[in-house]
C-alpha cells in the first residue's frame, strides 16, 4: 500500500494506491486459504468497499434461515488493485470535498479450476471466467465548520459496478445485470 498526498492553504491532495492480495484461483481440493483482508474502515470511498451486496437483497429475517443472513455492513477490502484520489478545497469555514476511486481484482475466477467467493466464504468450481474490473466510483461533499467545536456535513457517492459483479458462474445466466448505486450520508460533529 501507498499513501501520499499534498497540502496548502488551499487544498489538500491525497493519493491512495495499492494491491491487497486474494485468494488464487486453485485446483479441486486444493482448500488453502492465502487472502489478505483490510478493515472496511481504510476508508478507500463511501459505497464499493463499505456494502456487503449480498446482503442487501433477499435479507428478510422473517422468511430467511438465521444461518443464510448476511449483513449488508459485513464487508472488508479483499482481492483489490486500487487507486484513490482525494481532493480537497478548503475555503475558510467551508470544506469541499472530492474522490475518485478505481479497483480491479487481483484473481477473478478462471474456467477448469477452484475459485473463492469472498461474500459467501467459501470455495466453488469455476464454469465461466469472470472480469477483473471492480468497476468506479465518485464521491462528492461538503463541510461545515460552523466553529472549533461544531462540524456538519455532507457527502453523495456514486459507484459503477464493473464486469466482477456480472459474474454469475451459472451456464444457463450468462452475467447478472448491474446498475449504477448511490448513496449519501449527512453527519454533524461536537467535539468537548
Amino acid at each position: 500500500m501507498f499513501e501520499g498526498g499534498y497540502s496548502s492553504d488551499l487544498w489538500d491532495v491525497g493519493l491512495k494506491l495499492g494491491h491487497v492480495p486474494g485468494e488464487q484461483a486453485t485446483q479441486v481440493g486444493d482448500n488453502t486459504f492465502r487472502a489478505v483482508y483490510l478493515n472496511k474502515d481504510y476508508k478507500l470511498g463511501l459505497l464499493m468497499f463499505n456494502y456487503n451486496l449480498f446482503g442487501l437483497a433477499n435479507n428478510n429475517p422473517d422468511s430467511t434461515s438465521t444461518a443464510s443472513l448476511k449483513s449488508p455492513y459485513d464487508n472488508t477490502i479483499v482481492n483489490a488493485n486500487y487507486l484513490a484520489i482525494n481532493p480537497q478545497l478548503k475555503l475558510d469555514k467551508w470544506t469541499l470535498k472530492s474522490a475518485l476511486i478505481m479497483a480491479f481484482a487481483s484473481n477473478t475466477a478462471q474456467s477448469g479450476s477452484q475459485f473463492y467467493n469472498y461474500d459467501q466464504r467459501k470455495f466453488f468450481a469455476a464454469i465461466n471466467n469472470q472480469s477483473s474490473f471492480m468497476g468506479w466510483e465518485g464521491d462528492l461533499g461538503v463541510a461545515f465548520k460552523w466553529d472549533e467545536n461544531v462540524v456538519v456535513g455532507w457527502d453523495f457517492g456514486f459507484w459503477f459496478p464493473g464486469g466482477y459483479y456480472q459474474f454469475t458462474n451459472d451456464p444457463t445466466l450468462s452475467k447478472i445485470n448491474t446498475s449504477m448505486m448511490f448513496g449519501s450520508v449527512v453527519r454533524a460533529g461536537i467535539t468537548f
